[in-house]
């Protein structure tokens, strides 16, 4: 069996495993969240209210202290979700608009294919003045480097995109181990553990829904990764072909500087020979001759 081999059975291993775990982390999440909805939640802003009337006491006692944390914490949680729900709903677009995205770097790869020859390219420069040469040059530097750039991001979301899931799978067991440690709290099964409060209650329900919104989003991002990646390697492939171009370019134009610089030298010095030096330099030529 050749190593090649060997790496697509240990993926297709890793994604099989992977699509278990899914599908078991599934089936748990929603037993947990039949017991809590978002509607069980408060909003941040009754929790805000809550830890404003009880900042406004001037003598806190330890219980009251506790459960200030508590509203702190829950409050926290809280915004981990909304941004957690957010970026889920941005992942969502960006895997919907993948496929597009795909057909312009298609597109324009292609494109580049359809470029003047060298010699078609060397007349064209050749028409421009020294001005207008430099100019370009400075172009197509900032775009080489922007190209550069963009190529190096692309390389580095590959990598992350390649790697995602065995980190997802640690991810979401991890998840998993820490919805059923919540839930042992919130049951009362945990052996000599005090009666939690009302506001603890509250915050281990938050972040029991912060665990589920986070399950929810590396499962999303499993779903979108083989066309995410996809993407990614064919934009690359522009940008790759994008950049060899470019540096063609710059060599074609470097050229052709040099030789507007040449040319605007010998004019520069046939001009400023003066008549007497003309008709000594004839003269010395027809004695030559002689």
């Amino acid at each position: 069996m050749t190593m090649l081999q060997l790496y697509k059975r240990s993926q297709h291993f890793v994604f099989i495993t992977i699509s278990v775990l899914i599908i078991l982390l599934s089936c748990q999440s929603l037993a947990f969240a039949r017991g809590q909805t978002n509607g069980d939640l408060p909003s941040k802003a009754d929790v805000q209210n809550q830890l404003d009337t009880l900042n406004k006491q001037k003598d806190l006692s330890a219980q009251d202290k506790l459960v200030q944390q508590d509203l702190i914490d829950t409050l926290a949680t809280l915004e981990k979700i909304e941004r957690v729900k957010e970026e889920t709903v941005q992942l969502r677009q960006k895997v919907a608009q993948a496929p597009e995205k795909m057909r312009q770097a298609t597109a324009a790869l292609n494109a580049l294919s359809d470029v003047d020859n060298d010699d078609e390219m060397r007349k064209t420069l050749s028409a421009l003045s020294l001005r207008q040469l430099e100019l370009r040059v400075a172009q197509v530097l900032d775009d080489l480097q922007n190209s550069q750039n963009d190529l190096a991001a692309y390389n580095s979301q590959l990598v992350s995109l390649q790697t995602q899931p065995e980190r997802v799978q640690n991810a979401m067991y991890t998840a998993s181990q820490q919805i059923q440690q919540i839930r042992n709290r919130l049951d009362g099964n945990n052996v000599g553990e005090a009666a939690l409060r009302p506001s603890q209650q509250v915050l281990l329900q938050a972040q029991q829904a912060l665990l589920n919104a986070q399950i929810d989003q590396q499962r999303k991002s499993l779903e979108g990764n083989t066309v995410l990646q996809d993407t990614l390697q064919k934009q690359r492939d522009y940008v790759t072909a994008n950049s060899n171009r470019l540096e063609h370019q710059l060599q074609l134009l470097q050229e052709a500087v040099n030789s507007k610089r040449l040319t605007l030298t010998e004019k520069t010095a046939q001009e400023a020979i003066t008549p007497d030096d003309t008709a000594r330099i004839q003269a010395l030529s027809h004695i030559h001759h002689s």
